[in-house]
């Protein structure tokens, strides 16, 4: 009986143990389960309070671009000036910029603190370099992405392809066969839709990265407006690299001293006459806003371009282009230097 005792004795230790490593693996298995949904719950909690915070700190630049008189640099500073006024008087503000009001907001791609933990820029989009040129405009697209010779010739020639309707090859182009060779979709035989899409043209991907390395924010820098061309109160430096009258210690001048009323005033303050015509600048900032946002509950920056549209009084009052969510909008910034607008104030935590 003795020997059997401890016999059972030895044999339910080691089960005890089982047991007892068996609730432990358990336990440690729900406590990291529990803990991994909190850290998850968090940070679907930190998402959507950084969607909430980004959307409105745009839905806010909307209602000022709707309600305020621009400056020559972006949005006047003060109460909104433009509030119970009729289609017409609108459009006439629009096109009048008041060149005494401070401005609040600039539309150069200087970064600000928006609603809670947001930090946003506010770029005058028509004042980018167009990824859709015509014509001679195109070569302000290579000079900004510092490519010339053999390369650029290249460049052009894949975009012009990529973006027309027939089926020819240019020389140094591409059509339908040469982006399957490559894996690319097809060319869409039509204007670009936004500028990321200039990812998608043969040999454009390469350069972007390449003008991306080299210290520049190309996608910053383009749209598919059109109509745009560089304007020299709301155009980055970069941007205003593609007039071609202007020389490199000019540009920073430009930056340093906005605004210029018109190119007499631009000639004053560089000393000697500028010949620059309409199709070349223009100074008067468009109402076609890009707005780029970052949060730190954002895993990526959101770029989202909208226009003002006084249409009837049953419409919306503007018209939204293109949003997008990429790193290459990512803003350069010290959220230490950040400010927040006036006109932001009220949705302070």
């Amino acid at each position: 009986m003795r020997r059997r005792g401890q016999a059972e004795a030895g044999f339910v230790l080691p089960l005890t143990l089982l047991l007892l490593a068996a609730v432990t693996v358990v336990v440690s298995a729900f406590g990291l389960y529990a803990y991994d949904s909190a850290v998850a719950a968090n940070r679907a909690l930190d998402a959507a309070r950084a969607r909430v915070e980004m959307n409105a700190t745009v839905e806010s630049l909307r209602y000022a671009l709707f309600r305020r008189r621009l400056t020559y640099e972006g949005f006047r500073a003060g109460a909104p000036s433009i509030d119970e006024l009729s289609r017409q008087r609108r459009l006439y503000e629009r096109a009048a910029p008041d060149s005494a009001a401070p401005t609040a907001i600039r539309f150069s791609g200087a970064v600000y603190q928006g609603v809670g933990d947001t930090a946003f820029a506010v770029y005058d989009d028509s004042a980018l370099v167009g990824i859709n040129p015509a014509g001679e405009r195109i070569q302000d697209l290579l000079t900004l992405l510092g490519v010339d010779g053999a390369t650029a010739s290249a460049l052009r020639d894949r975009l012009r392809d990529y973006v027309d309707e027939d089926e020819l090859r240019r020389l140094n182009g591409g059509e339908a066969p040469d982006y399957e060779d490559e894996g690319l979709p097809q060319p869409r035989n039509q204007r670009l839709l936004n500028p990321l899409e200039a990812y998608w043209i043969l040999g454009w991907e390469a350069a972007l990265e390449r003008a991306a390395a080299a210290g520049g924010r190309p996608l910053l820098n383009l749209t598919d407006f059109a109509a745009g061309r560089p304007n020299l109160n709301t155009s980055p430096l970069e941007v205003l690299v593609a007039v071609g009258a202007l020389r490199d210690e000019e540009r920073s001048i430009i930056v340093e001293q906005r605004p210029f009323t018109d190119i007499s005033a631009l000639s004053q303050v560089l000393g000697r006459p500028i010949s620059l015509n309409r199709t070349e600048v223009t100074e008067r900032p468009s109402t076609r806003l890009r707005v780029v946002l970052e949060h730190p509950g954002s895993d990526v920056p959101v770029a989202t371009v909208f226009s003002l549209f006084l249409g009837g009084y049953n419409e919306e009052p503007w018209a939204t282009a293109w949003t997008l969510r990429n790193h290459v909008f990512g803003l350069d910034y010290d959220e230490q230097q950040l400010t927040r607008p006036a006109l932001l104030a009220p949705h302070t935590r």
